[in-house]
């Protein structure tokens, strides 16, 4: 029992920074605008984040929605930059999920690593290794939906939301969507 106690305290005291993460508390830095993602590659993303002062952000990830056990972050923000930076996630897995939360206020999401050439090589067919991906356009500007726009209530946002989603490789939203409040 004694042995089975002190493993049990052993692995919670590794992964107390993730068992805090989901409990629901808020931290001490807020973020305010994002995480938007970019830099989509096969090993790596990328997320951009705002805070409200300086301060370090965590992001928490993994393959499985409710195991979120890897960690990545940035350890301040600057106001040189805006108070915003940049979290690397590396090491990922080709063309799979992951699924994120941002420790402050349980932001959270998913996306897909882009596909390995390699995987689609074929000496006859497909020397090259060339791939389809699937990815989604769209101009975000001027979505408040405060009567002087539609917002994101008309019915092409809906239906790519309910049926592409989950199906795309990455978005390119064009617009200074951001900063619309």
């Amino acid at each position: 029992m004694k042995i089975v106690f002190s493993f049990l305290l052993a692995l919670g005291s590794g992964s107390a920074e993730l068992l805090l993460a989901e409990d629901g508390k808020p931290t001490e830095i807020r973020v305010t605008h994002g995480p938007m993602l970019g830099r989509p590659k096969t090993d790596s993303m990328s997320l951009w984040v705002r805070t409200e002062r300086p301060g370090k952000v965590n992001v928490f990830y993994g393959t499985a929605k409710g195991q979120l056990t890897e960690s990545a972050s940035i350890e301040t923000t600057d106001i040189k930059r805006d108070y915003t930076g940049i979290i690397t996630l590396k090491g990922l897995k080709a063309n799979t999920r992951y699924y994120y939360r941002i420790e402050d206020h349980q932001l959270e999401g998913s996306f897909l690593t882009m596909p390995q050439a390699a995987d689609f090589k074929n000496a006859k067919g497909n020397p090259k290794g060339l791939f389809n991906f699937k990815f989604e356009f769209a101009c975000g500007n001027n979505q408040g939906g405060g009567g002087d726009s539609a917002g994101p209530t008309v019915p092409v946002f809906k239906t790519l939301n309910a049926k592409v989603r989950a199906d795309i490789n990455f978005a390119i939203l064009n617009g200074d969507w951001l900063y619309e409040q």
